[in-house]
């Protein structure tokens, strides 16, 4: 909602602003894109193998999914992200009421869906990426999609 609002009266008062938010959220992904394709995976895994993962309860499952949407919702990251792609997509100045809900209604089943089918895929593949190999190119396939969209919006009419 914020970025719907914020954005559609930035678009329609002072496009120049608009397009700088663009240019600052393409830029925001290529570094986020280039620390991903960079990092070094070794102590990573060293520090996940120094860490005792215990069983999950049923009550460590509901504050897990309290601590990842108090963590989305107050993410800078995700936040620039919709700043950056949701004018791309749409034009904000035209949204009527319905339009927003749905937005929100859409965004909020594709987030949860995401989350749910990483952490899923996640816990099945772990014991495949504990290697220094796996994990680099895990970093740069995800990095490059970053990067990928970085470079879209900075190139985007």
């Amino acid at each position: 909602l914020m970025a719907i609002f914020g954005l559609a009266t930035i678009a329609e008062h002072w496009s120049g602003l608009f397009t700088l938010i663009r240019f600052v959220g393409a830029a925001y992904l290529l570094y986020l894109g280039w620390k991903m394709w960079t990092v070094k995976v070794e102590r990573a895994l060293e520090l996940e193998r120094e860490t005792d993962v215990s069983t999950p309860t049923y009550q460590s499952y509901l504050s897990g999914i309290a601590e990842g949407f108090l963590i989305s919702a107050s993410n800078p990251k995700v936040i620039l992200f919709y700043i950056a792609f949701l004018p791309t997509f749409m034009d904000l100045t035209q949204l009527d009421r319905m339009d927003i809900m749905t937005v929100c209604a859409l965004s909020g089943i594709a987030l949860i869906s995401g989350f749910m089918f990483i952490a899923v895929s996640t816990a099945s593949m772990r014991h495949h990426f504990r290697s220094v190999g796996a994990m680099t190119i895990l970093n740069r396939v995800a990095g490059g999609i970053m990067m990928s969209a970085g470079l879209f919006l900075a190139l985007r009419r």
